[in-house]
């Protein structure tokens, strides 16, 4: 590019971000002359805040509190397959079945036994001379006696036993969620040992993430938290602390645990999330962080005062996403320049525009 043309395009842009103004003076034969002086126009704020919002960043996960790895009881082959991965069941839903055809023909003889044995019950009680009276109202002793030799009592137990058994090759939905990790198929043999599939509720999510050893006493239980996905920017969840756990590890981390509120079905079992943490912390200077600029590796904030730039060197305490808490530097009530000071200097003339709180909280 022409070096001229370069030239007038910067020269063009300083001019942009400047305010003239003009000013008179008088030379020495007093002919008035006047001068131009360029005026850089910024933005800023007064400092009137003395709460700072401690900030702490962990990563973590999200985990299911009610998630469960389903099997069969006995081992067999799988005879139907009612569900597919990611497909929501309620609470009881017959998800799959075992062959169990000898068990079934079991259960309806166990029955067939015991619909004869309240028979011979009936007549045990005529021929007790106890017809047409109530059960509860027979000497209990004299009624078990009865019910022992009806056979009543036998045909129960195995009418009993053959439901239990017959139900173990029945695989329902121990609560209401959502299948994963199905890979089964009709005609599979399992055993008793093998995981079938497993079942989520998406519903109740709690996120598990560790933080460093100084940082546990700016938690406490039932603290808000915001979770955020690395999916989505977009997906936002609160949540509240429920756990903290009283060990620190090899690496000085503490393991935390803590409820999402109102999740979605965008969460998932596992899924890698951000977790902010905020404190609320009183009696600090707080400034915004587009405030401090950089001058040969210290921090430096410009003040505004009667017209002119002042430089100012700060230490910073402690910082979150939007703004820093100092130790020194500045003083309460200061008019410190929030934009337009990156290239500023001491004593620079400015022409300051006072912004908004409106304006700061959208930042």
């Amino acid at each position: 590019m022409n070096k001229a043309l370069l030239y007038t395009i910067v020269c063009l842009l300083c001019i942009s971000c400047a305010k003239q103004t003009e000013t008179t003076s008088f030379d020495e034969k007093g002919q008035e002359t006047i001068r131009t002086v360029a005026r850089l126009t910024v933005e800023t704020v007064k400092i009137d805040s003395a709460i700072f919002q401690k900030q702490i960043i962990a990563n973590g996960i999200v985990e299911a509190l009610q998630k469960s790895e389903l099997r069969f009881k006995i081992s067999e082959r799988i005879a139907n397959i009612r569900i597919k991965n990611g497909a929501f069941v309620h609470k009881g839903t017959l998800l799959a079945s075992l062959d169990n055809e000898v068990l079934k023909n079991l259960l309806e003889k166990a029955q067939i036994d015991l619909e004869k044995a309240k028979r011979n019950f009936i007549e045990e009680k005529i021929n007790y001379g106890f017809a047409g009276v109530e059960n509860d109202k027979i000497d209990p002793v004299k009624l078990k006696y009865m019910y022992l030799r009806s056979g009543y009592t036998e045909a129960k137990n195995t009418l009993e036993s053959a439901q239990i058994r017959y139900n173990q090759t029945l695989l329902k939905a121990p609560f209401s969620g959502v299948i994963a990790n199905l890979e089964s198929k009709t005609g599979d043999f399992v055993t008793s040992g093998d995981i079938f599939c497993t079942i989520i509720n998406r519903k109740q999510l709690e996120v598990s993430f560790s933080v460093l050893e100084n940082e546990i006493p700016f938690l406490e239980i039932d603290q808000k938290i915001a979770v955020t996905s690395f999916v989505n920017d977009e997906m936002n969840y609160e949540g509240m602390i429920t756990e903290i756990n009283p060990l620190v590890d090899k690496n000085g981390l503490v393991k935390v645990k803590g409820t999402i509120q109102k999740s979605d079905t965008s969460l998932f079992d596992g899924m890698h999330v951000k977790i902010l943490i905020y404190k609320p912390l009183n009696n600090f200077l707080v400034i915004p962080r587009e405030a401090v600029v950089f001058r040969e590796d210290k921090e430096i904030v410009f003040t505004s005062k009667n017209g002119k730039a002042k430089w100012n060197y700060v230490e910073i305490l402690d910082e979150n996403s939007k703004s820093y808490a100092l130790q020194k530097g500045l003083k309460y009530g200061d008019t410190i320049i929030v934009a337009g000071n990156m290239n500023l200097s001491h004593d620079a003339k400015i022409s300051p525009v006072f912004r908004s709180k409106k304006e700061e909280n959208l930042r």
